[in-house]
Formats: structure tokens, sequence, C-alpha cells
């Protein structure tokens, strides 16, 4: 799975003792948030962090706080732009950070996520890089199947990107790399336009009840006679899947296997 080099968080922590007497947690952890220019998925889409703080000894969430672009402390330095959340109330251990990034509110599925262990110890400041890489760990092809075509004859393929949990993860759709094997067999070409406002609903669809990416979309037209393979790849992840195409002659039936 590739590494994004797009949302860099550096993590510093301290503890502190509140006194002999009180057994309440008095730990903190300041977050600064490096927000980079929206040209790649990531910062183009990611309006929010969601910073979940967990006792790895239980798996008890100790904190769950979410950070929007214009919701945090913002400052500049230079051309970029960067976020700051302190997070109070910890106690002083080892615990660990789940940073994940959100089209907004940190209430859709997440485009990526880090993770680190930190010791929060009294008095003792502590910084964490937290690099974020791609949720996406593989991609579900539509029509799940290769198929059969004749020559001059067109039809559609498909991708929708999915997490570990087969949750659908959005991407790009313009951002999406198709290639034939053999460009005299069949040519491929793209559907999907990325537009400004990806939260259109001419990007989302209802299934089942539940509000999904409309998937990304390529045109295939056979050429001449042949097998080819035709593969999509989503370049944030580097996930990819593939058809086996036949191009018939015309006097052949076409199918789909």
């Amino acid at each position: 799975m590739k590494r994004i080099p797009s949302i860099l968080i550096l993590v510093a922590l301290a503890g502190c003792s509140g006194g002999a007497n009180t057994e309440m947690p008095t730990g903190s952890a300041v977050f600064r948030i490096e927000w980079p220019e929206q040209t790649r998925l990531i910062p183009k889409l990611a309006d929010s962090i969601r910073i979940k703080v967990v006792d790895p000894e239980n798996g008890a969430v100790l904190k769950n706080v979410v950070a929007t672009r214009k919701g945090a402390f913002e400052y500049k330095e230079g051309s970029k732009t960067f976020s700051v959340v302190e997070i109070k109330g910890l106690p002083e251990k080892k615990l660990e950070d789940i940073v994940t990034a959100h089209v907004e509110s940190g209430l859709s599925v997440a485009l990526a996520e880090g993770r680190a262990f930190v010791e929060i110890k009294k008095d003792t400041p502590a910084n964490v890089k937290i690099s974020l890489v791609s949720t996406i760990e593989s991609l579900e092809r539509l029509p799940d199947n290769d198929v059969s075509l004749l020559v001059s004859q067109s039809i559609k393929l498909g991708i929708t990107a999915k997490n570990k949990d087969r949750e659908s993860v959005f991407f790009i759709q313009n951002d999406a790399l198709w290639t034939v094997s053999d460009a005299k067999i069949a040519s491929i070409k793209q559907d999907n336009e990325f537009i400004e406002e990806f939260r259109s609903l001419n990007y989302f669809q209802l299934v089942n009840g539940v509000f999904q990416w409309v998937p990304c979309t390529a045109t295939i037209t056979g050429l001449k006679p042949g097998v080819a393979t035709v593969t999509a790849t989503e370049p944030e992840s580097g996930k990819k899947t593939s058809w086996k195409v036949t191009v018939g002659n015309n006097s052949e039936i076409i199918t789909i296997k």
C-alpha cells in the first residue's frame, strides 16, 4: 500500500501531575495538523481529521475528536496552513493515536488512516509524526467477469474502491488509470470527469438503502479480433483489477462469461 505524502500530523504530547491526592488524568496532547495544497486525493477531498486516543490495554476510546479545516485554531507558515487541536485529560501511560481523514465532519468512510503509539510522561513532551495511508484495500470490478464483444462494439466497465470492511471509499474518478494490453485489439476511454462540487448527488447512488459512491466507468471498443487485458488502477493506493477482453468478428455471437 502506498504512503500518501499529503497530510502530516505532528503530535506534541505531555503529561502533567495534578497533585499527589488526585486520580484524575491530567495528561494532554497537542495535535499539529498540516493541511497541504489541494492537489491529490486526500488533501483535495479531506475536510476533517478524526483523532481517537485509545488505551491499548483494553481498547477503550479515551478521546474522540474531530478537527475541521475551519473549526480548529489555524495559522500559516509561508504557503502552508496548519491547524492545532489540544486534547486534555489523558492518563500518563502508553496510548495509541488513530487518525483518519474524511470528506466532511468525520462522518464519511475514512479516505486515509494513520496510527502511532505514544508514551505520555510527566513533564516530558514527545513529538510524533503520523503518516496517513489510503484505506483502499481492493477494487471491485463491474461486471465481475471477463467480457466478449464484437469489432466496433462498445461496452462499459466500472470499478468501485473498497476498504477492509467492504465499505465504499471515495476516489477521484478521473484520476483512475485505464490501460489495454494491445491497443490494436481494443481501445479504452474513461467516462467520468471530476467536478469540484464532488458532493453533488451525481456522485452518490442509493444501494440497499445506503448511499454509495457512483462507480468509475470506462468504455472499451473492439477494434479487431483478438484477446487483450484491460487494467484499472487507483493511483493513491496502487490497487488494480483487470478483465480479459475477447473481441470477435461481427459474424460471431457475443458471450459474457
